[in-house]
């Protein structure tokens, strides 16, 4: 019996220095699976490292003990040390795959179950950078804003390089490279600020890339295109309560015979809709080369689009509140018949209001508040639910109850569009709910960019021209 019992602390002991090992090494390893500053100050970072040093006491303390006992000639008290060791390393183990599951997942406010997700390591080069410089990436995925200047900082890891590991929700990635804020973007090799970079994510991906230069407030955008057609300059106007915009007039080429214009387009955003050298990012939507093609065609009567540009206070003017119904008011009752008398047009032309994103949203409050105004709304990519917001809701609870406006809305499916795709479903099962006329498409592969909307800017046109009412007079008033 003691023979047999000698025979089984030998085993154990073997097995508690193999353990003992692997433990050691992973402890002596640790330092090195917490590389980021923010996670070495999170306790659950100091917790995997505690277990650690607890395993390896427990398995010192029962060896020890095992053979105590055994000398003492105390085989069962013996037994249980031998084997006790194991059953609370085992349990440590497991609390440390629990945290470092934790610690490495999606925080629980992004945490989608069965989503996938991937993870994107980013490399940037950036030679002439001090190590010291806040470096971010700023992109789609919606833990990092989405599309804050400063929604993911890189790490140096010497060498003039940044890097950073990040969890994905979806199959694609939109992003750029800045300095924190939107006055310090990356530059390409010619000097102008880049454009968003597009990734498809079918797997865990690596992003390295080089940056020779950073863009000041005078940078400017690569300007790609032209204007077709003629580009009035209208001047300033200052809405009552809001700030100034600049605002102006497109007309289209003129036709043989010669045709006056009997359909005019309002455009927020109107700094990118058909120059590019006024657009944001240096591409406009293209509306003047859509029109003009739709015109020729006698796809549409001859079109003029009044382009209205937003300002620094775009989210309120494009909301649901105060500054919003103030906004699309001053559309309605004072630019639009203003535009309509100076420029010679018919003051009952059909008048449909278009924008994007939040430029959609402050689209379909226009129609919904001032369809005597607006014949038609095209909402592209709306943003009708974002950050807890939600445009349908404030629908139900004032029982708004449709008009006869027809509404384009439609969605792509790459980077913020996906995020925005709930708020446009809703709406949409909303707006069957009333028999109103509206249409939801969907493009896939389309982004959130002007020129993904200005591809299909002439389709929402056609649409909605074939379902207004046959006369202006014969809209409903506002409930």
């Amino acid at each position: 019996m003691r023979i047999a019992l000698a025979l089984w602390l030998v085993l154990a002991t073997c097995a508690d220095l193999v353990v003992g090992f692997f433990t050691l090494g992973a402890l002596a390893m640790s330092p090195m699976m917490f590389t980021s500053p923010e996670v070495l100050g999170d306790p659950k970072a100091w917790g995997v490292i505690g277990s650690l040093v607890l395993a390896l006491g427990v398995l010192g303390v029962g060896l020890v003990l095992q053979w105590l006992f055994f000398a003492l000639k105390k085989p069962v008290a013996a037994v249980v040390f031998s084997v006790a060791p194991f059953v609370v390393v085992a349990a440590l183990a497991g609390m440390q795959h629990r945290i470092l599951t934790e610690a490495s997942a999606p925080s629980p406010s992004n945490f989608v179950p069965n989503r996938p997700y991937t993870v994107v390591k980013f490399q940037l080069h950036a030679p002439g950078l001090p190590p010291d410089s806040a470096v971010f990436v700023a992109g789609s995925p919606a833990g990092w804003g989405p599309w804050r200047p400063d929604g993911l900082r890189m790490e140096y890891v010497g060498d003039q390089t940044w890097e950073k590991s990040a969890w994905v929700d979806g199959s694609t990635l939109e992003f750029k490279y800045t300095l924190g804020t939107w006055d310090h973007e990356a530059l390409d090799r010619d000097g102008f600020k880049r454009g968003n970079a597009t990734v498809v994510l079918n797997r865990d991906t690596l992003i390295a890339d080089t940056v020779t230069g950073w863009s000041s407030s005078e940078s400017e955008h690569r300007v790609v295109g032209q204007i077709t057609g003629r580009l009035d300059s209208l001047g300033t106007f200052t809405p009552p309560g809001l700030l100034p915009r600049n605002v102006w007039l497109w007309w289209p080429p003129e036709t043989d015979p010669p045709t006056p214009v009997s359909r005019l387009v309002v455009m927020h955003d109107g700094q990118n809709v058909v120059d590019p050298a006024t657009a944001n990012f240096g591409v406009d939507w293209g509306v003047d080369e859509v029109l003009d093609g739709l015109v020729r065609e006698r796809a549409v009567p001859r079109t003029a689009v009044l382009a209205v540009a937003c300002t620094a206070d775009r989210s309120n003017d494009y909301g649901p509140g105060p500054a919003g119904a103030t906004y699309v008011a001053w559309l309605a009752e004072e630019l639009v018949p203003h535009v309509l008398s100076t420029a010679g047009m018919a003051s009952d032309l059909p008048v449909t209001v278009a924008g994007a994103s939040m430029g959609g949203l402050i689209s379909f409050i226009a129609a919904e508040r001032h369809p005597d105004v607006f014949a038609s709304a095209m909402c592209m990519s709306p943003a009708f639910a974002y950050n807890g917001f939600s445009y349908v809701d404030s629908l139900r609870a004032r029982a708004w109850g449709g008009t006869r406006v027809p509404v384009w809305i439609d969605h792509g499916t790459v980077g913020l569009e996906t995020q925005l795709q709930p708020g446009v479903d809703d709406m949409g099962t909303y707006l069957d709910s009333l028999q109103q006329t509206f249409t939801v498409r969907a493009y896939r592969g389309a982004k959130h960019f002007e020129s993904d909307w200005g591809a299909r800017f002439g389709e929402a046109l056609l649409w909605l021209t074939t379902h207004e009412p046959a006369h202006p007079a014969g809209r409903q008033s506002a409930p």
